[in-house]
């Protein structure tokens, strides 16, 4: 199954940072051989940009999405063979996935909360003319002896 992409990776595009950061750089020519591009082991450029496209451009995000669809794949395929001296067992190899898919996932939402602006400000409201507005903080009792306004 080919997987086309751009030959050489090209570390200024998305795509190509992407290829970058799941370790998806070996690849063999196409056939018949196609000049700038490739056959990747695991995604071609096309499934890449998707990843990124559903990630909203979010790199992590889409790397850990990636290593999750795998993961399933393999849990779908996943074999257990043996014969005489030979085991093969593959049944885990989509546990492993998953967790290489969470760390990603775990990354991409700490950089968000690292990022994220939040705004959180208490501002007294105006009282009415003439008389002193009373303001506490919700959740605590009345004070025994109030300015009046607060009834």
């Amino acid at each position: 199954m080919a997987n086309p992409g751009a030959n050489p990776i090209d570390a200024s595009t998305p795509v190509g940072v992407l290829r970058l950061t799941v370790g998806d750089t070996e690849s063999q020519p196409l056939e018949p051989p196609v000049s700038g591009l490739a056959d990747y082991a695991v995604w071609s450029d096309d499934a890449l940009s998707v990843a990124l496209m559903n990630a909203a451009g979010n790199n992590l995000r889409a790397a850990g999405n990636l290593y999750r669809q795998l993961a399933a794949v393999y849990a779908q395929t996943g074999r257990s063979i043996k014969t005489d001296d030979l085991q093969l067992n593959t049944l885990s190899r989509g546990d492993s996935l998953l967790k290489v898919a969470q760390s990603f996932l775990d990354e991409a939402q700490a950089n968000e909360n690292a990022t994220a602006n939040d705004f959180f400000q208490i501002v007294p409201f105006a009282g009415r003319a003439g008389r002193q507005r009373c303001v506490r903080p919700e959740g605590t009792p009345m004070p025994l002896t109030c300015c009046g306004a607060c009834s």
